[in-house]
């Protein structure tokens, strides 16, 4: 008798199944948070570096867990390219990405907001209000796919 294999759904395999149609879901939900961190102000490089991780784990971890993870601004010797990289490092060594669609973050990505935004001034910038749309964003991500999934 052949051995059945486990198809369960977990919020895992949601983030990641590579079929067609949750991958093509996957990309327009990617947009919507994009374009909802834009709206909230998140600088641009951030934006991308957030959005790079999310789609390199998303594209590598079930096939190849060992997959380096290297942020947009490595070894660039802009301060703000500096914190971007620190906190991609952070979310992806020590907390993960598929923690940061939880709304598990690295507190360094406020950091990087604060250079970005900041300049010269980055103590006057607060982090908290964007701290918790961008979380509420996160969900709005995950939410998506779960949605989709279970339609």
């Amino acid at each position: 008798m052949p051995l059945l294999q486990d198809h369960s759904e977990t919020l895992i395999h949601v983030f990641f199944c590579e079929h067609a149609l949750p991958t093509s879901c996957r990309h327009q939900a990617l947009k919507t948070l994009c374009d909802r961190l834009i709206e909230i102000g998140t600088p641009e490089p951030l934006v991308s570096a957030i959005s790079h991780g999310i789609t390199t784990w998303s594209q590598s971890a079930e096939n190849n867990p060992a997959t380096k993870f290297v942020a947009p601004t490595a070894q660039s010797v802009r301060p703000s390219d500096i914190h971007i990289t620190h906190a991609y490092a952070e979310q992806s060594r020590d907390i993960g990405w598929d923690q940061l669609l939880r709304g598990r973050i690295s507190t360094k990505w406020a950091s990087a907001y604060r250079c970005l935004k900041g300049g010269n001034r980055r103590m006057d910038i607060d982090t908290a209000g964007w701290g918790k749309h961008m979380i509420l964003a996160l969900w709005t991500y995950s939410t998506l796919l779960w949605h989709y999934r279970n339609e």
